[in-house]
């Protein structure tokens, strides 16, 4: 269990790190500002003084909107530090995740090459009819091909597609599984039995142990996302 003390010291620093943040932002917008005006000043511009007031007004009403958003988020936004530290640490105890996002790219391109090949591969043996045209009056045949597309041949490049989309989603799945599991292991383990390769152990419990669910979940989605597109 977390110390009370700590978790409230742990509060404490991070609206401190955001106020500071938030000051920081601002210096610069308050020298343009200033530059700004001493700009004007030497232009020799002048603004009536409603003008100004306005202006003024309008800042300050937006500053006070601002601190009154912070506050009425300010447990949200202790939840997501917290979430983002614990993360940190995963990442730090298993380095080895930091490939995770380069892994389920090269798993997207594979996927994507080998069913682009299938298609091309099942398209390159359906009947083609040739191509007329008229030259000089005369109509010549064979000048180009076209596919004679049929209602079987439309249905099996539906499949097709239906099948990297549904492969894609699949590659999803996993990387969400092998996440939560990274995660799950970490917070009730304790850390102690997170593996060194956490993306390997993952994708070994996920394809041995829920790969049904799995792909019954990455149908559904791709289903639809289908009907989304």
């Amino acid at each position: 269990e977390r110390n009370p003390l700590a978790t409230a010291a742990g509060g404490w620093n991070l609206h401190g790190a955001l106020a500071s943040t938030l000051l920081a932002m601002m210096g610069p917008l308050l020298d343009r500002m200033e530059r700004f005006s001493a700009f004007l000043a030497e232009q020799s511009v002048d603004f009536p003084v409603k003008v100004e007031l306005g202006v003024g007004l309008v800042f300050l009403v937006a500053g006070f909107g601002v601190l009154a958003w912070y506050f009425a988020l300010r447990r949200s936004i202790a939840a997501a530090a917290d979430c983002t530290r614990e993360a940190c640490k995963i990442v730090l105890r298993a380095p080895t995740l930091m490939l995770f996002p380069l892994i389920e790219v090269l798993a997207q391109v594979a996927v994507l090459a080998a069913t682009s090949w299938c298609l091309l591969s099942f398209l390159s043996a359906a009947d083609v009819k040739p191509g007329s045209m008229e030259i000089f009056g005369e109509r010549v045949l064979g000048l180009y091909r076209s596919i004679d597309w049929t209602w079987g041949l439309a249905a099996g490049v539906l499949c097709y597609v239906f099948a990297c989309m549904w492969y894609l989603e699949m590659i999803a799945s996993l990387r969400s599984f092998v996440l939560a599991y990274t995660a799950a292991s970490w917070y009730f383990e304790g850390g102690r039995s997170l593996s060194v390769a956490p993306v390997l152990t993952g994708n070994f419990v996920g394809f041995f142990y829920h790969l049904g669910s799995l792909a019954l979940g990455s149908f559904i989605m791709a289903v639809f996302r289908g009907i989304h597109w």
